[in-house]
């Protein structure tokens, strides 16, 4: 039901008993605030109002009873009881720790209209037609919600659904008081009770088809990258938790597991700090991302072992190397000069309250010469670049157009030492110009892993816009955005 609207946009969208602490395996977590949750409730609205839009038929009513003499027993049939003109309803949701919520759908207006017979069973017969229209003076439509996760699947268990409707004003041509009389008992009684079941199930309908195609679109898993840099990441829901402090939200949890595609291992790296449910965001946005570093460290521990941060680098002549390293345009004059760099180890990527998004990356470049007449490759030394990043970190567009988290270098240091030697001994001072030449070409090769991001799973009707980092935390960050909601694409 409405319920799963929530797990829905709560999920994925992309991004588990029902537990109410948060874990500490969790690595993704997608809360709605209060904001958030306004524009979820105002999409349920809107569902419930255009499923209702069309009207409600109800099957004809026949009642067999005694009224006052001279009649006594008679019979009385409703045909075609169309109940149209709905109002777009007022929601509400008020959510109760650890996982629950109260829906509430009022001031919702109707008209319901039919034909009526009447007929005197006994002789001398007598009997009559017409047709009567009725307004009730409230509507309210309301459930209880309680949320859980198991094997990774979100699911909402509901009790005390019910439409409580109001006395009715009863309109018809011909009135007469014994038969305006039974009217309103029986829409006070067996008819109010035919509506308010009518009523209940067309909105229970009308949620569970648009939410449940919703949740069919989240999938299981993430394809992202390809070739060296392949790898899947499956989504597994771990949590759903809901309350107030230090903001109203609604949480869902996801404890996702990265493995690389070309090997089948898991990544080792989990998160290394607990995720909280929500953070205080002066900005009033509709959604926080609160996502654990790791995410981005498994994606180049894949890169790393499968050999994509790896490449050859031409290094021009050993004549443009004369100043830096002497020997080498000496010993090689006019050679090729091809530079090989490898990571000494897999990358580390992590986030700091003091220093935002930072990670180090150690290389070999192993460099040689190529003899310009024979094409033969000679090794000359090697050195060590031990790379320091700073990463920005944002929700936009990867490579194919999906919303997706995404890392882009913004500041590079890099200290740069002799590591071995076929040439006699290098001085290290001149080697910081290396910076120059080869940092760029570090970033480019880091950005390539990091421009493809982490895609963000559609996630139903939620489409999230406008997003950027509003906090930093050791072991996590979270991203602050606002969100439109689409009811048709439900």
């Amino acid at each position: 039901m409405f319920a799963k609207l929530c797990s829905i946009v709560a999920a994925l969208a992309v991004f588990c008993g029902t537990r109410v602490a948060a874990q500490d395996n969790d690595t993704l977590r997608l809360s709605f605030t209060q904001h958030g949750l306004n524009e979820v409730i105002e999409l349920g609205t809107e569902v419930v109002y255009e499923a209702l839009a069309g009207g409600v038929t109800l099957p004809d009513i026949h009642i067999d009873t005694h009224v006052a003499e001279p009649l006594g027993h008679i019979t009385l049939d409703l045909t075609d009881i169309q109940i149209t003109k709905f109002t777009k309803p007022v929601g509400a949701l008020t959510l109760a720790a650890p996982a629950s919520a109260d829906l509430q759908l009022s001031d919702i207006q109707f008209e319901l209209s039919c034909g009526y017979k009447w007929r005197k069973v006994h002789a001398p017969h007598a009997s009559d037609h017409g047709t009567l229209t009725a307004d009730p003076s409230s509507v309210v439509f309301s459930t209880s919600l309680a949320f859980a996760v198991t094997n990774g699947t979100a699911s909402v268990a509901e009790s005390g659904t019910s439409t409580d409707i109001g006395d009715f004003t009863i309109h018809f041509d011909g009135k007469v008081a014994w038969l305006y009389n039974l009217l309103v008992s029986l829409f006070g009684s067996t008819i109010k009770t035919s509506i308010s079941n009518a009523i209940t199930t067309a909105i229970n309908k009308a949620i569970d088809v648009k939410l449940n195609d919703a949740l069919a679109k989240i999938p299981s898993s993430v394809h992202l990258g390809g070739g060296k840099s392949e790898i899947d990441i499956g989504i597994f829901l771990s949590s759903i938790g809901v309350g107030t402090t230090p903001l109203s939200y609604f949480a869902v949890s996801d404890a996702s597991q990265y493995v690389d595609n070309k090997t089948m291992e898991t990544c080792p790296h989990g998160p290394t700090a607990t995720l909280p449910f929500v953070v205080d965001d002066p900005g009033d946005a509709m959604l926080q991302l609160l996502v654990a570093d790791n995410c981005f460290t498994c994606v180049l521990w894949v890169a790393s072992n499968n050999g994509a941060l790896d490449f050859t680098l031409p290094a021009g002549n050993t004549s443009e190397w004369a100043l830096l390293i002497p020997a080498l345009a000496k010993d090689y004059p006019n050679h090729a000069v091809s530079i090989a760099m490898s990571p000494e180890g897999e990358p580390d990527m992590r986030c700091t309250a003091e220093d935002g998004v930072v990670g180090t990356i150690v290389f070999h470049a192993n460099s040689s010469v190529v003899d310009p007449a024979s094409g033969n490759s000679t090794y000359t030394h090697t050195l060590r670049f031990a790379v320091s990043l700073g990463v920005e970190m944002f929700i936009g567009p990867n490579n194919a157009s999906e919303p997706s988290f995404i890392g882009n270098v913004t500041g590079l240091q890099m200290n740069t030492t002799v590591e071995d030697s076929a040439i006699g001994h290098i001085a290290e001072l001149p080697l910081g110009a290396l910076s120059a030449i080869v940092g760029p070409v570090i970033r480019g090769a880091t950005n390539k892993v990091l421009n493809a991001g982490l895609p963000i799973p559609a996630i139903g009707p939620i489409d999230i816009s406008s997003s950027q980092v509003n906090a930093q935390h050791d072991g996590f960050f979270v991203l602050s955005g606002n969100m439109t909601l689409n009811v048709t694409e439900a």
